[in-house]
């Protein structure tokens, strides 16, 4: 989780290279922008590459965080739902309880980083489009910040789960909405309602 931050806060840095009132001001001051253009390509390049390593080192990791997230709320879920369930110790059931939503809060937290590393990625190419319009169309800075945007578009970044699943929003969604689509299916069947 701190690495997806970090690689999350390096990709704001990125994208505040490319900021385009100082750049337009460098360039009206008659500073040459390609040496800038290069390096934040290849800095582009060596995060995409890092984040590569990470989902290498990490992502059987967060497949297995994902089984246990998910073994945990419908295990805990079912111990709420049997009828043979005798314990009516107000203590258990509200550790029970914060067990869940601590592991739920966890697994939510992680995914948000992944989502939010995705995301700033996303806007490094935004950016070199936005800034390519403020250049002459056939100037050698625009040709350049053109080359840098499909460059970064090539390396598209992703948080993932040994390539199973992505991590961002979307997954955390998917898996709260199949473990809430179980405990109705188990509901309907044992006849608690």
């Amino acid at each position: 989780m701190n690495y997806a931050l970090a690689f999350r806060c390096r990709y704001q840095d990125l994208n505040h290279c490319l900021n385009i009132d100082s750049l337009m001001t460098k360039y009206k001051n008659g500073s040459s922008l390609m040496p800038l253009f290069r390096q934040v390509g290849t800095l582009s390049r060596t995060l995409s590459e890092m984040v590569t390593i990470f989902n290498e080192i990490f992502g059987w990791t967060f497949v297995f965080m994902a089984g246990k997230t998910i073994a945990h709320i419908l295990a805990s879920c079912m111990a709420f739902l049997e009828k043979n369930y005798e314990v009516t110790n107000m203590e258990i059931r509200l550790s029970n309880f914060l067990a869940i939503s601590l592991s739920i809060a966890n697994f939510t937290i992680v995914m948000m980083c992944g989502s939010s590393v995705a995301t700033e990625s996303s806007k490094t190419a935004f950016l070199c489009y936005k800034l390519q319009e403020h250049f002459p169309p056939k100037s050698d800075e625009r040709l350049e910040i053109l080359i840098l945007a499909k460059q970064v578009q090539a390396n598209d970044v992703k948080i993932t789960a040994a390539d199973f699943f992505e991590i961002n929003r979307s997954t955390l969604c998917g898996i709260l909405a199949t473990c809430t689509t179980y405990v109705i299916v188990v509901l309907q069947f044992s006849g608690n309602f």
